[in-house]
């Protein structure tokens, strides 16, 4: 379900204004397609592909994916020198970023069910 919600809010971003530079904006899908301009930022977008992949299959590997796509993605808020002079961020951004915390939840609440099955395995085999 909440992949479900992440990828919904990811559609959502893509068709709102992502951010403006200048008199120009940009919606999500314009910063989507064109990569902007090679930043950090935008391999966010196939990490959390791949993340929401490894969730729906059940694997943890998908928390520690989805938290590289957060950290890309949070390269882009001007905390660091990547971004560069681009303006004001707006909704679709911050949909795309409530999308990737999303998929962080469901891929810690994978892992966490993970550690749980295992934990639960070793105690029967312990037992036995």
């Amino acid at each position: 379900m909440l992949v479900f919600l992440s990828a919904t809010l990811y559609g959502f971003a893509l068709t709102q204004p992502a951010l403006n530079s200048g008199d120009q904006a940009y919606t999500g899908w314009d910063c989507l397609r064109s990569g902007l301009l090679d930043m950090v930022a935008w391999y966010a977008n196939p990490l959390l592909l791949f993340a929401w992949i490894l969730i729906l299959c059940r694997n943890w590997l998908g928390a520690p994916i989805a938290a590289c796509s957060l950290a890309a993605a949070i390269s882009f808020t001007g905390l660091t020198p990547s971004r560069g002079d681009l303006g004001e961020l707006r909704l679709g951004y911050w949909l795309w970023m409530a999308s990737i915390s999303v998929a962080l939840v469901a891929g810690l609440a994978v892992a966490i069910a993970s550690v749980v099955e295992e934990s639960r395995r070793t105690r029967e085999t312990m037992s036995v």
